[in-house]
């Protein structure tokens, strides 16, 4: 099996640099994003910490909003994984549109995050 590539969307900049530099950090090697040779990077506006051998970036969503406009088909990526999708959520609909279009197949899962705080694990939906 080769390398999976996998794109990350982040609601806020401040979670897509955090998460790639704990993702990062957690990973062992010692490097940090946007390294030549680290798996992980992140891209949010005015700013691109992706190296040669990332497989795994952490990007705004209004930054994959932006690559999704000039790729529309995601040549490339293997996954896409959409963090803290809510009702709220603004461009929920663009999502939708576009796996529709791509005849993506959906997993979503819910987690139930108060259970954390009572000591037991999450329950997740599918």
């Amino acid at each position: 099996m080769g390398r999976i590539n996998i794109l990350v969307a982040q609601p806020r900049r401040i979670a897509a640099v955090g998460v790639a530099e704990r993702v990062a950090d957690e990973g062992g090697t010692g490097c940090s994003p946007g390294d030549a040779d680290c798996d992980v990077g992140y891209h949010i506006r005015h700013e691109r910490r992706v190296g040669q051998n990332a497989n795994i970036v952490f990007a705004t969503t209004g930054v994959v909003l932006r690559i999704l406009a000039g790729d529309p088909m995601l040549q490339g990526v293997d996954v896409v994984i959409i963090d803290e999708v809510c009702d709220r959520f603004q461009y929920i609909h663009i999502y939708i549109y576009i796996a529709s279009a791509l005849h993506v197949r959906w997993a979503l899962y819910a987690v139930e995050t108060t259970m954390f705080s009572r000591g037991r694990l999450p329950f997740i939906l599918l």
